[in-house]
């Protein structure tokens, strides 16, 4: 089925489109931990973008059974409690209706790379789709302006989420989940997208040129 879903995905999007026209899943998974080897995936949480818009009434979100015990560091990060976990898909289960989900979309992520590799691990092979990270282009950005305003550029920057959140006049979340992290995610692209053509990123190409 996986293998089937993944022959369907190998379009890529259309390179001249506007990246405000652009199709994007913008998504957020919680995790036992960061090793991708021993780590996994206890839930995923996605939200599509259709340019600027976000769409809300297309959302993703589900519970993922890691098959092994979670640990108060785990529950302190993403407070989702084992006995929630029991009766959820596998991994495997829960990915083919994500992958549904996602389509040919970019795929869209603070420090993206995290997520795409555990997917990856999972599924082991290569995610088709195109991905855009976040925190990288906030921090393009950001550099863009000190050095258009003359100012030093070679201070760190903040990538933080919810401190960007925070920067952008974001109302941040009382709670706390993958879908919740998703849509503060979009809702931060959002305003990076109408930013970025200012700066030379126009078209989809050149997002990754």
């Amino acid at each position: 089925m996986l293998k089937r879903l993944f022959q369907r995905q190998n379009a890529l999007p259309d390179q001249l489109l506007g990246v405000d026209q652009a199709r994007y899943v913008v998504f957020d998974t919680e995790l036992t931990g960061l090793d991708r080897k021993n780590d996994t995936i206890v839930s995923i949480g996605a939200i599509r973008m259709k340019g600027r818009q976000i769409l809300l009434g297309e959302t993703f979100y589900t519970l993922v059974n890691p098959q092994r015990d979670l640990t108060h560091d785990n529950v302190r990060i993403h407070h989702i409690v084992p006995s929630e976990l029991v009766n959820q898909p596998l991994i495997q289960s829960a990915l083919q209706p994500f992958l549904q989900f996602v389509g040919n979309d970019i795929l869209v992520g603070h420090f993206v790379h995290i997520d795409i590799a555990m997917l990856e691990n999972a599924l082991r092979r290569k995610l088709p789709n195109r991905q855009v990270d976040t925190a990288r282009y906030y921090d393009w950005l950001e550099r863009n302006r000190r050095q258009f305003l003359g100012a030093p550029n070679t201070g760190p920057i903040d990538t933080v989420l919810f401190d960007i959140a925070n920067k952008l006049n974001i109302a941040l979340p009382g709670a706390h989940n993958a879908l919740v992290d998703a849509y503060l995610t979009a809702q931060v692209w959002q305003r990076l997208l109408i930013d970025l053509p200012d700066f030379g990123m126009m078209r989809v190409k050149d997002l990754w040129e």
